[in-house]
């Protein structure tokens, strides 16, 4: 139960629409407690038990019954406005619940995602919060109006024993209570962990669906359709069977309450006949019973309902309490614009318990061009996360600063504004071209844009499809070339125009003539800024200011392409590769064109 206290925050939002749906229920639940039971104590009971026999006059019998229609459109009304008004709240609920969930991942460290599958956070944020919200809204809306008519059924049957001097039926309906409440309590653990386990299936199922439409291509290249069905299916029956499981526990325990209910209204039947209680009486007598029981049974459902949403409160709470572990700092000190100097001091890092960096010292001076070699896996890639705060480095194992500053003295925003990355891959968004650029500069106007993509040599292609720069991507840009992607995302750090360059192996996927231009914009953005290139093509690199040679996570040398050739073994037999591997594309070109010729 204290696990929901925590999602009430989400009806401050509608708290008002809110109180007036619980001031509906609880007037629903008043009118029916006391409303029905007294219509046919009193005013029923004028019409079939008339004093002396006097039969009662007709015009008075059309009167009562309109009453009972009267008190079910009341009835009907309130249960309407409640009905709609926690509606309304559950969608304001759900909308501040997601949104605070999306927030909460945008700010997640790369090192998150790694642990943690996207198809499980999608339904972490897609179905979790429905059941969290429906069971927040159900357990507001019931909490007081099933107690409140279970109140005025209570009050009703007080008022019946009183009446006729006989209080037998009151401790029969405190054991009833005690009765309906022991499966209640006996299902609970069971209903819990079954919840949990078909809340985190539910993420398996939305992984597997998630890799099987990205690996659309695969899928059907390796003719796995299939053997993808037959392991969708296994998930679907596994669901099921789990599902069926929850149900089990869940739905038992509503006869149990119900036989009960139906017991103390037996009972109280025989026990009328009995003492010879009249009709009248003894109908009210039921109806009671009924209205103070029957809620029970709902409560009974809500309480089922709260244990089987405890998994995925402990989802949502999962992502929603998770600690920042790459944040801003309390004091940032202000950063404009950086000149782009970095220096890394004794740097130690892990993915796990095996280091990926060790004791890195290197200084990279304002405004020249350095590149990392080495073979996968030395620690090229990770050495360029730390510089932008993908990932952050633990406080006794060395810092990095970028003009003097560490950067996690810096705000996250700031740092970011100050560094462009051209990935291998470039990830596109399913937008337009003009958009997918924009992003580089959110306040740049149209003209920037285009100069930004004449500048990476993509005005050219853009300008050819019939929309131009108005032509939508794809999901992931799908529907553009690889260099054509590679293009935009060199507009992109054009348009940007930070201080700081991280070239990630912008070119190794292209073929020649892609190169060739890709490699044109590439030197025209690099500029006056400070770079940092992984590559593995020795054209790429031989030009560097200086040469950072990894292995097994250490600087094991560095300097100029020429300095290296002398002094590193490791170079030499990368540059000895390299050149081999230029020969030999050099004579399959070679054998191409005479094969045409």
């Amino acid at each position: 139960m204290k696990k929901f206290f925590s999602f009430l925050k989400y009806l401050k939002k509608c708290k008002a629409h809110f109180a007036f749906a619980i001031v509906c229920g609880i007037a629903f639940g008043a009118v029916s407690g006391v409303g029905i039971p007294v219509i046919f104590q009193k005013f029923y009971k004028q019409v079939f038990e008339p004093v002396n026999g006097v039969k009662f006059p007709f015009h008075y019998v059309l009167m009562y019954g309109a009453i009972l229609p009267g008190i079910f459109i009341i009835r009907g009304i309130f249960g309407f406005l409640n009905s709609y008004f926690m509606s309304f709240s559950a969608m304001v609920i759900m909308k501040e619940m997601r949104s605070d969930i999306f927030k909460r991942l945008q700010f997640m460290p790369m090192s998150f995602f790694d642990k943690n599958s996207h198809g499980d956070l999608i339904a972490r944020m897609a179905n979790d919060p429905i059941m969290v919200q429906n069971v927040l809204l159900q357990f507001a809306s019931e909490v007081l109006k099933q107690p409140a008519q279970m109140i005025g059924g209570c009050v009703t049957l007080l008022y019946i024993c009183v009446q006729n001097n006989n209080y037998l039926m009151l401790p029969l309906f405190a054991i009833t209570v005690a009765l309906a409440a022991l499966p209640i309590r006996a299902v609970k653990k069971g209903l819990k962990a079954k919840g949990l386990q078909v809340q985190n299936m539910a993420g398996g199922i939305f992984q597997q669906i998630s890799e099987n439409l990205d690996a659309a291509a695969e899928v059907r290249s390796f003719n796995l359709q299939k053997s993808e069905i037959e392991k969708h299916n296994k998930y679907l029956e596994f669901m099921k069977i789990m599902g069926l499981h929850l149900v089990k526990y869940q739905k038992m325990q509503q006869p149990v309450v119900e036989f009960f209910s139906a017991l103390v209204i037996s009972t109280a039947f025989l026990y009328a006949y009995y003492i010879g209680m009249p009709f009248s009486a003894f109908s009210a007598l039921a109806i009671a019973l009924y209205f103070t029981t029957d809620p029970l049974k709902r409560l009974g459902n809500l309480m089922a309902d709260m244990h089987i949403a405890e998994g995925a409160i402990d989802r949502i709470k999962y992502i929603l309490d998770m600690p920042l572990h790459i944040a801003d700092p309390k004091n940032p000190i202000p950063v404009d614009r950086l000149q782009g100097k970095i220096e890394f001091r004794s740097v130690q890092f892990a993915y796990t318990d095996t280091p990926t960096l060790k004791n890195i010292n290197v200084q990279i001076p304002i405004g020249k061009k350095i590149a990392l070699v080495g073979h996968s896996g030395a620690g090229k890639s990770t050495f360029v996360k730390l510089v932008s705060r993908f990932y952050d480095v633990n406080q006794d194992e060395g810092e990095i600063l970028i003009d003097g500053i560490n950067i996690k003295d810096m705000l996250l925003e700031d740092l970011r504004r100050n560094i462009a990355i051209v990935p291998q891959y470039p990830v596109l968004f399913n937008d337009t071209i003009l958009t997918n650029i924009g992003l580089g500069n959110p306040d740049a106007s149209k003209d920037e844009i285009f100069q930004a993509a004449e500048n990476a040599l993509a005005h050219s292609f853009i300008t050819q499809f019939p929309n131009g720069y108005q032509t939508h991507v794809g999901e992931r840009g799908d529907l553009l070339s690889g260099g054509q992607k590679q293009r935009i995302a060199i507009a992109r750090a054009f348009l940007k125009n930070a201080p700081i360059l991280i070239l990630d192996e912008a070119t190794s996927s292209l073929d020649s003539d892609s190169e060739f231009f890709i490699q044109q914009a590439l030197n025209k953005l690099s500029q006056g800024k400070t770079v940092i290139t992984i590559a593995h093509r020795l054209s790429t690199i031989k030009n560097a200011d200086m040469i950072l040679v990894f292995e097994q996570g250490q600087i094991v040398a560095s300097g100029t392409h020429e300095e290296l050739l002398q002094k590193s073994p490791i170079y030499q037999n990368f540059v000895s590769k390299q050149n081999l591997y230029a020969q030999e594309e050099q004579a399959e070109t070679a054998d191409s064109v005479l094969a045409i010729a």
